[in-house]
């Protein structure tokens, strides 16, 4: 599966279509942070095709960017126009409290996630914006975000974990904030509950260093692989910890983009 794939009950795809610069800092990265699935999306055009892929998805159109407001309105009108249009959540965000234009969108276009104002307080809006994605059941039944590396992001990945008095270097196959899967080029005939301390995670250049416990393993039927399961221990830093996540979120985000393309 790749890192943009759409798993029904794994929760849904956010999209900010044209978030500003501070709506992105402010609103989306920390949405990232609570383990929201967020993309920014600066390609309007490829835009509808890459959500017929991915129809149950919520939509946050900021319209006081790139657009201009008839261009707005006809794109927005587009997509609800799409086959999957009643299965996709729409939201607006703008700095702007006219009541024409809210009366535009909420009783005439009918948006289903709400007129959000940016307010001055990014804080109120950001509150706003997540009480409509828990409404929007947006996690479903996944917790935490997971990169999938695949085949093209498996050679800029590397472990190593001290066995023996050696290292032995392993890739990564999977990583979350809780643990990752891996395969080692030398099996090291780990055991459930196993701690191993001192791992050292290379993920795109990105050094990360951490503990973790073993969970468990299993052969993959495809390539008769053996995968192992780490899952952090808490004496894994914080620090790493946010390096992990800002990873998943960079690795989301440049799969989805290649979709935008």
């Amino acid at each position: 599966m790749d890192a943009t794939a759409n798993v029904s009950g794994v929760g849904k795809k956010i999209f900010f279509l044209y978030p500003s610069g501070i709506i992105q800092a402010e609103v989306v990265d920390k949405l990232a942070q609570q383990e929201f699935e967020v993309y920014v999306v600066r390609n309007h055009q490829r835009f509808i095709s890459v959500l017929r892929q991915f129809p149950e998805s919520i939509v946050f159109a900021d319209i006081d960017e790139q657009l201009s407001d008839n261009q707005w309105e006809t794109l927005i009108r587009n997509i609800l126009a799409e086959p999957f249009g009643d299965k996709l959540d729409i939201g607006v965000l703008s700095t702007s409290n006219n009541p024409d234009l809210r009366q535009k969108y909420l009783n005439t276009l009918k948006v289903s996630c709400g007129f959000v104002i940016i307010h001055s307080d990014l804080r109120r809006t950001s509150i706003q914006i997540m009480d409509i994605l828990k409404a929007a059941d947006a996690k479903g039944k996944r917790r935490y975000l997971r990169a999938n590396m695949g085949a093209d992001n498996e050679s800029m990945t590397s472990l190593n974990i001290p066995f023996n008095g050696r290292f032995i270097k392993g890739t990564i196959k999977d990583i979350s904030i809780v643990g990752f899967s891996c395969v080692f080029d030398t099996d090291p005939s780990l055991e459930r509950d196993d701690h191993i301390p001192d791992i050292q995670i290379k993920l795109h250049g990105i050094l990360i260093k951490a503990d973790a416990i073993v969970f468990g393993s299993r052969i993959d039927d495809e390539t008769a692989e053996k995968i192992y399961v780490l899952l952090f221990s808490p004496r894994t830093s914080s620090s790493e910890l946010i390096k992990i996540h800002k990873y998943i979120q960079t690795n989301l985000q440049t799969a989805m983009d290649k979709l935008l393309k």
